[in-house]
Formats: C-alpha cells, sequence, structure tokens
C-alpha cells in the first residue's frame, strides 16, 4: 500500500470527505447521493474531533467523530468510518480509530461509541479492535 497521511478534517475538506462517505457506504448497499452525503458530514462534524486519510493528494478515508456526554462522563461517539473499498484492509481504518483512540484519552474523555451493523464485515472487524456491545439496539420508525 502506499503510504498515507490522517490529518484532522477542515470544513474545506468536507466535500472530499462526503465523496468518501458516499463511495464507501453506496459500495455496502446504502444510497446515499451527493447531497445527503455532504449534509451527513455537515451536520456531524465537530472541529477538532474528526480526520481525512489521503494517499497523496486523493482522500481514501474519513473518520467523524463528536464528544457526548453520557452517564459515566463525556464519550467520544464515531459517528462515520469510511475507507475506500481500494483502500480497505490495509491499515488506513485502523489507524484513524488508533488517532480517535489517543484523542480522546489526551481530552479526557471515558470511552468511544458507535454503531454497527452486524451484517457488515466492519462489526467483527470493531469487535477485534476491542468494542463490545452494549446491549443497547437501535430503533427505528419511518415517518
Amino acid at each position: 500500500m502506499e503510504n498515507f497521511e490522517i490529518t484532522n478534517l477542515q470544513e474545506k475538506d468536507l466535500e472530499e470527505a462526503a465523496g468518501v462517505f458516499l463511495q464507501t457506504f453506496n459500495s455496502v448497499g446504502e444510497t446515499w447521493n451527493e447531497k445527503t452525503s455532504l449534509a451527513h458530514i455537515e451536520e456531524n462534524f465537530v472541529m477538532g474531533y474528526s480526520f481525512l486519510a489521503k494517499v497523496g493528494n486523493k482522500a481514501v478515508g474519513v473518520l467523524i467523530a463528536l464528544p457526548i456526554t453520557r452517564d459515566k462522563g463525556t464519550e467520544l461517539f464515531i459517528d462515520t468510518v469510511a475507507v475506500l473499498p481500494e483502500y480497505q484492509a490495509q491499515g488506513v481504518g485502523r489507524a484513524m480509530m488508533e488517532k480517535a483512540t489517543k484523542l480522546a484519552k489526551e481530552k479526557g474523555l471515558v470511552a468511544l461509541r458507535l454503531l454497527a451493523s452486524p451484517s457488515l464485515k466492519s462489526f467483527d472487524w470493531y469487535k477485534k479492535l476491542g468494542f463490545e456491545e452494549s446491549g443497547w439496539i437501535e430503533i427505528f420508525k419511518e415517518i
């Protein structure tokens, strides 16, 4: 794999991050478009908590996270981890997660939290990184 660089995501990078998000999630059967992808990234982006992975000038991965307060203290909620399909299984996602973990520890946060679907291969990957099922189940109602 070519060397990749992980930097803090900036506002100027949001469209590029949305492109990575779009390609990654649509490759697993979701139906995002350019408008909804960008809106999602913009809504969940908090400066200083998110990362962009690049190979040269090409964005290949994005991690969007934000602090949330729970009963035991403030946690880092990882809203999005997306790596372009052709760059998966090459250490990009792991490196972004390690950077997020380090940031959370530096800021005195008590945990990392995320939502994951057992039907996707990323679910087992999160478990390999030490994530455990919380017992909570996401529920949804279309309106």
